[in-house]
């Protein structure tokens, strides 16, 4: 179909092209192409700041999609589509000239719906009337936003985490910033609250690889709950899902919140962080097809939904990854003190196999999580035995009664401080259980600094104080606690194996399978033990060898951990399995608050026995090598898993005999670093037996790097500058920092 060339005002109309779907601003004017295989005619409506409508005939058609170039036109131009065609409601056909329609693919979209019945293609009095209504609704939508594309990504670094490394952070980008107290008032709730450096920072040091927003795409505030003078928080009903929502902007929604959001991308990639984002696509009929660009990034599925069947945890294909919502209520059972629940905590604590082994998913496919927006805080299952949704303005009836709580003693807030430390206590013990187990662990944020959403478990509308982070009265200690714990995780390769436990021996003994469990008393736990409901008891042994290599070849080698796990209301002697006596259990961890209870750093004496209080936690551990290359190589490894380098401080004119102890690590050495006076320059990578030496000058002049085989340096021998023989070479060698 030939399309003539128009003018509307001071725009020229041209056919343009068909793709991509959006409208596409290429520095000189904007390609508009949406897709409708039942218009018979498409108008594209251009918006000035007035709310001036200006249309332009879309006349040009390439299979279903229609389009149109408009030269002059670009970023922050405000547009939408009327849709000429059939009005057939019963065939599901709903074209009605008299509503402005969004682009489902634009990229920005301003203002926001004011909602009334002109917004509707139907008329609300008979919505079975043969003819649309004919009220105009442009001056109550929203409107799409042609967007600037150009952003300089050159510099970017995706952090592409493996999966089983992977901790991720539950994030709300209003509820996270809003009255964070380091933000400046602007700032709080915005993307670039998110991108401060105060926010990033705080993510930095808190250990988590990923942060995974809630909704962030352009959505809708129902028109019951703006009725009702609430908003829809959690941002679960989206309308554009390219668009980033424009209310999270802080410059504006003419198109800059879409830069506001890529820099904040950018930042966290940066900072080591990956960007999980939840998307709502149950409500569309998208079916099982992945393309090349989603098949590349992190598939991660919430596996339910309203109505019969809606419940799919273990179901989803290979590549996916689930909220493993079992889980979620295996621990809150079983650290509530529920009878029969040990044998469903193992299973879980070890990846669930019984979900996704048999489909040829790996641990990986588990996210375990305690809590998540959907349902309490880490602080109010220790509070709440009911739910508090009274501000939801529902009597009640939202969301449900199965919380899996326990209050001990008193529901809500209490004075008694018996209370206060079991809770306490037991808020650290999901930590240490999330943390610990096989998959990947998912905590929602703010758990780690105690907030409550004051037994609300259904906070969807809660754009309040329920909701958002509450800085002022966060819990540094549990803060501090939360950091370690993620730290440990991250350190140690056992936590987050690849694949799945086998039950075999790795060393060769049948004492040091790569699991083992064991009953308080130290002995193997039986299957009648298994099958006996009173026990709330066991001990875990994790062995530190994990019969695999890492990328570089390497076999992956952990130290060994022994983790006593005590549900029972009260205290248990467990007698250590697995003793060693040159290499004795050493407590890591404890989540009692009792200070006689096995401090940190302690290495139980006498029977080997540890008392682990009531609802408490104890992890112990042991070194693989304490000493020699090995031992060294192990860090390394921990230290390149996180994406750093090591740098060791090499001491030649200090050392021993010679021997070859550096030469195993070869393969690590990318690059060498030498001192002048107090500063350090880098110089390219050597391989070994070719390292250059560094004269080190202790008045803080220049020094210079020599290789021992160069004529300058042997001149210098010979002439006496430089003494010959071991030791003198040492002295030569002086004081190094290699980069491994």
């Amino acid at each position: 179909m030939a399309t003539a060339v128009a003018r509307v005002g001071m725009v020229k109309a041209l056919p343009g092209i068909p793709y991509p779907l959006d409208a596409a601003f290429d520095g000189s004017g904007t390609n508009f192409a949406v897709f409708s295989e039942v218009a018979e005619r498409i108008e594209l409506c251009l918006f000035d700041d007035d709310g001036k409508e200006t249309r332009v005939n879309m006349g040009e058609r390439d299979g279903h999609n229609w389009h149109v170039y408009l030269t002059g036109v670009g970023p922050g131009q405000q547009y939408g589509y009327r849709v000429h065609g059939p009005w057939d409601p019963k065939r599901g056909i709903r074209c009605c000239p008299n509503k402005l329609l969004l682009d489902p693919n634009c990229k920005a979209v301003s203002g926001a719906i004011q909602w009334s019945d002109a917004v509707f293609p139907y008329r609300t009095d008979k919505p079975d009337a043969a003819a649309c209504s004919s009220s105009d609704d442009a001056r109550l939508m929203m409107k799409c936003v042609v967007s600037n594309p150009y952003f300089d990504w050159s510099n970017e670094h995706h952090p592409r985490t493996p999966l089983e490394d992977t901790i991720i952070y539950e994030l709300h980008v209003r509820g996270f910033t809003k009255l964070h107290p380091a933000l400046p008032p602007e700032l709080r709730g915005t993307y670039a609250g998110v991108a401060h450096p105060a926010v990033i920072d705080y993510l930095k040091a808190l250990g988590i690889t990923a942060v995974e927003l809630m909704p962030v795409h352009q959505f809708v505030h129902d028109r019951m709950l703006i009725d009702k003078g609430l908003r829809n928080y959690w941002g679960y009903n989206s309308i554009c899902y390219f668009a980033p929502h424009n209310e999270y902007s802080s410059t504006g929604d003419r198109g800059q919140q879409v830069q506001e959001f890529k820099e904040m991308v950018y930042n966290l990639h940066e900072a080591g962080i990956e960007i999980i984002l939840d998307v709502v696509y149950n409500h569309t009929a998208e079916g099982n097809h992945q393309d090349p660009v989603i098949s590349q990034v992190k598939l991660i599925a919430e596996p339910w939904d309203a109505g019969e069947g809606g419940y799919q945890v273990g179901r989803f294909p290979v590549n996916w990854s689930e909220w493993n919502g079992i889980y979620r209520d295996t621990m809150r059972d079983f650290w509530r003190g529920q009878d029969s629940t040990l044998g469903a905590f193992a299973g879980k604590f070890t990846g669930s196999s019984d979900l996704y082994e048999n489909t040829g998913r790996k641990p990986r496919a588990s996210i375990n999580f305690v809590t998540a927006h959907d349902g309490f805080s880490l602080h109010d299952p220790v509070t709440y035995e009911q739910k508090h949704n009274e501000a939801n303005l529902e009597d009640g009836k939202d969301a449900t009664d199965d919380n899996r709580s326990c209050n001990y003693g008193v529901e809500g807030k209490t004075d008694d401080p018996a209370i206060n430390d079991l809770r306490a206590r037991q808020v650290r013990n999901f930590l240490t259980t999330l943390l610990l187990s096989q998959g990947v662990p998912m905590i929602y944020g703010g758990d780690e600094i105690g907030r409550t959403k004051r037994g609300n478990n259904n906070a969807y509308c809660q754009d309040n104080e329920i909701s958002w982070y509450d800085w002022e009265h966060a819990d540094r200690g549990l803060l501090e606690f939360a950091i370690k714990l993620i730290h440990l995780r991250r350190d140690h390769p056992v936590f987050h194996r690849r694949g799945w436990y086998q039950g075999r021996s790795i060393r060769g003994s049948p004492a040091l399978d790569d699991i083992g469990w064991f009953r308080p008393d130290g002995s193997g736990m039986t299957g009648e033990d298994w099958q006996k409901g009173y026990i709330k008891m066991v001990q875990i042994f994790l062995n530190g060898d994990l019969g695999y290599v890492d990328r570089r070849g390497e076999p992956v080698r952990d130290d060994d951990f022994l983790l006593l796990f005590n549900a029972h209301h009260e205290d248990t002697f467990f007698r250590l399995a697995l003793l060693d006596e040159k290499h004795p259990w050493e407590i890591v961890l404890n989540t009692s608050t009792r200070i006689e209870n096995g401090k940190e750093g302690e290495k139980p004496s006498g029977p080997a026995s540890v008392k682990a209080e009531g609802r408490s936690v104890v992890v112990l551990t042991r070194p693989c090598n304490p000493c020699g290359p090995t031992g060294l190589k192990t860090l390394v490894n921990a230290i390149h898993r996180q994406g750093m380098s090591a740098i060791l401080d090499v001491v030649y004119n200090h050392m021993g005999p010679e021997g070859s102890y550096l030469r195993d690590f070869g393969p690590y050495f990318t690059g060498r670093y030498r001192r002048h006076g107090n500063t350090k320059k880098r110089t390219p990578g050597l391989p070994m037996g070719r390292i250059g030496h560094a004269s080190h000058n202790r008045g803080g002049g220049k020094s210079e790097i020599r290789n021992p085989k160069s004529e300058t340096n042997q001149n210098d021998q010979k002439s006496g500058k430089i003494p010959n023989g071991p030791s003198a070479q040492r002295q030569r060698l002086g004081h190094w920092n290699l980069v491994l």
